[in-house]
Order: C-alpha cells, then structure tokens, then sequence
C-alpha cells in the first residue's frame, strides 16, 4: 500500500464525506494506526497494525460536512471543527478541540478533556470518554448518552473523575449519564427531563434550577449537590445518597426517596415533601419464605407489571434466581435503568424483592399479571403463586385485592394474551 501524504491525508478530510469510505480505503480504517503531525519537521504519516496512535494538531475543519468519517484512530489535539457537520462520525480522542455549533445525528466521541461544544445540535450522540473539563453549555443533545467503558481510543484505563464539565442550560431530555465519577460538574439551568443517572458519583455538582422531571437518579452518591430550586416533580431518587445537599425550593412532588440517604439535607425548605415518599415495605413471612424456598430449588423465576396510571399496560419487572448468583437476575424496567437487566447486589431473593420495591414502589403492582415458573422447587402451582404474590405485597407495601377480583383479573389478563399471541 502506497503510504499517502499528511497533506493528502488532511485534504480527504477537508474535501467532505464523500471522501470518507477513501481515507478508509487509503489508511485501512480501524485495524490500521495512523501517526500524522503538520508540526514542525514531522511531516509524515505511518501505517502499521497496532504500536502508536498519531496526532493532528492545530487543524481547522469549521463548517466541513464530516458525516460517515471513521477517525477513532486519529488524535486530535487543538483542532477547529465549529459548525461542521458530524453525521455518523466516530472520533476516538479530541482535545482541546472547539466543536461549538457543530451538528450531526448519530456521532461517538472517546476522550475529548478540554474541549468546546458550545451550543452543539446532537441527536443519538455518544460520549465514552473522559470529559474532564469540557463545556456542554447551551448545546442540544436530547437522548445523549455518557458512559465511561473504562479504555480509552487511546488504550489506557481512566478511572479518575472528570472535573469541571459545564452543562449549563443545556437541552438533555432523556439523556443517560451512566457509571459516571464528576467533580463539581455545572447544570445549572439545564433541561434534564426524564435523564437518567445510574450509579454515577457527583460530587458537589450544582444543578440549581435545572428541570428534572421524570429523572431517574437511582444508586448514585452525590455528596453536597446543590439542587437549589431545582424541578423534580416526579422524579424516582431511589437509593441514592444525598449526604448535606441543598434542596432548597427544590420541587419534591411525587418524587421516589426510596432507599434515598438524607442526613443533613434541611427537607423544610423544600416545596412539596411527603414523608410517605421514603418509605418501603418490610421482608415478612412470605419473602423469608421465599428465601428458603430459592436456596432449594434449582430455579424460580417470577414477572409481574407494575404501572403509573389505572389505564396504562405497566412495564414488566421480575426476578430468576438462577441469575441471581451471577449478578443480572434482577429485570428492571429500561425506562428506569436504561438497561433492561441491571446488575443484582444480591444472591437473597427477599433483598431482591426489596430492590425492585424500592426503585419501583410508587408504582401499581398489577397482580394478575403474576407469572411463576419453576425447577425442582419444594413449593409449586397455586402454592407457591400465592406465595409470591404475598411476598410482593409485603415489599411493595400494596395490598392483595380480593380473591375473586383478583381470580377474575387474572383471567382477563391471560385471555388477553392468548389472543395478543394468537394475532402475532
């Protein structure tokens, strides 16, 4: 293969996305390392399968149409891409790089500390680096997701926090920040509707006045937040910790503080704090049980629905205790997690049953919809039915209707799926 020039290389890139399946071709895509500087005397690139990851520095891409370009085997280091256009493109690492203005659908992005996208328009984007210091303000980025996968584009492990990233009046809706460590990070102002934070530290983050609603912030630490006048009306903030946080004015109506640490939070300065809001059920004899029952028993695995409103299916949650031992046996809805299996803390089905009650308690339990299986168990059929459904009503706090409404719902409900199942 004929080893092209920096400037050939950098004039496919300025030349647009039609140029993208040929830089491919000429640099053999992700399996190929590509070294590349316009610095100095360094005038040259070098191709080979593994060794070194190359640089470009101080190269400006404003307004290029960039769509389908596969540079995750590129490090850019103070680089100018304002208002380009990033559809489908991959970058692997971009420091100190200003993306402000920039747009695209679809777009992933690994490390990029320092870096500028200020007022950005994303759709689908994805961030799996570190994002230490990075300036999100006024972007749009509804449905982003952040992550850290723990190896860079660039192979090392980075598991230190990420300090300094501004949000500020960014639009979030529905974002995902997911096993994130920040430190003193800025919302302030920004529109997180529905996003979800799972077991993410923040430490002292501010997110004064931001919108909230319908966030899911379950299993994080953030230490000292400051949610100062912050809208979380109907926010799920199960088992998180918020050890001496400010909620001052903060909007708590019909939030989920199950599991929630409060110490040193003054609640008395918030707007609409019901107590019942972090309360749980309690293991009784049904889940102890059940307990005795899951250690015997080579599998049970049980699923019911859980819903928000009178009129609304639920969403199917459930337990298997073959899984448990492994840690995914545990099935929560995505629009609480992100994730239909999280990662189950435990190996005892009554914790189990709590965890799901404390994520999901302000939720209707719709018991018809109570569905067991099992291998070798001491208790089967109607027995063990009854059993379970006892045990969620003792986790759940919600109590068992009547039987012969509950025998007529039941019946309601799998008549319902047979013939869902027939018409498919």
């Amino acid at each position: 293969m004929v080893q092209p020039t920096v400037e050939q290389v950098l004039s496919l890139i300025r030349g647009g996305k039609d140029n993208a399946a040929v830089l491919v071709k000429a640099i053999g895509g992700n399996h190929s390392v590509f070294v590349a500087t316009s610095i100095g005397n360094m005038a040259g690139i070098t191709l080979g399968h593994g060794g070194q990851i190359g640089a470009i520095t101080a190269e400006k891409f404003d307004g290029l149409d960039l769509s389908e370009f596969e540079l995750a085997r590129f490090t850019f280091d103070q680089c100018s891409f304002i208002g380009a256009v990033v559809t489908g493109t991959g970058i692997g690492s971009a420091t100190s790089c200003d993306f402000s203005k920039s747009s695209g659908v679809c777009p992933a992005f690994g490390d990029i500390e320092g870096s500028r996208f200020i007022g950005v328009k994303f759709r689908g984007v994805k961030f799996s680096g570190s994002i230490d210091s990075v300036d999100f303000s006024s972007s749009t980025m509804e449905g982003a997701h952040f992550y850290e996968d723990g190896w860079t584009y660039t192979g090392r492990k980075k598991r230190q926090p990420d300090s300094m990233c501004v949000f500020a009046g960014a639009a979030l809706g529905s974002a995902k920040f997911h096993d994130l460590c920040l430190k003193t990070p800025d919302f302030d102002g920004a529109d997180l509707t529905g996003a979800i934070f799972a077991s993410c530290v923040i430490e002292a983050g501010s997110f004064r006045k931001a919108n909230l609603q319908k966030a899911i912030i379950v299993g994080c630490k953030l230490p000292g937040v400051n949610l100062a006048g912050a809208n979380l009306r109907g926010a799920n903030l199960a088992n998180t910790d918020f050890t001496n946080a400010c909620l001052d004015g903060a909007d708590l109506a019909g939030c989920n503080l199950m599991g929630a640490t409060l110490s040193g939070v003054n609640l008395s300065k918030t707007k609409n704090y019901d107590p019942s809001a972090a309360s749980i059920g309690l293991v009784g004899p049904a889940l102890s049980e059940l307990d005795s029952l899951s250690q015997t028993a080579r599998r049970i695995e049980i699923t019911f629905r859980i819903r928000t409103g009178k009129d609304d299916e639920g969403e199917e949650v459930g337990i298997d205790t073959s899984g448990l031992r492994y840690g995914w046996g545990l099935q929560v809805p995505p629009s609480v997690s992100g994730s239909q299996y999280p990662h189950a803390s435990t190996k005892i089905f009554s914790v189990a049953m709590m965890q799901l009650a404390t994520l999901l308690g302000q939720r209707q339990v719709r018991y018809e919809t109570v569905d067991i299986s099992s291998t070798k168990s001491p208790k089967s059929g109607r027995e063990l039915r009854d059993l379970v459904i006892n045990g969620i009503a003792e986790a759940f706090a919600q109590p068992v209707p009547a039987a012969d409404e509950l025998a007529a719902a039941t019946k309601t409900y799998r008549e319902q799926v047979r013939q869902r199942q027939a018409g498919e």
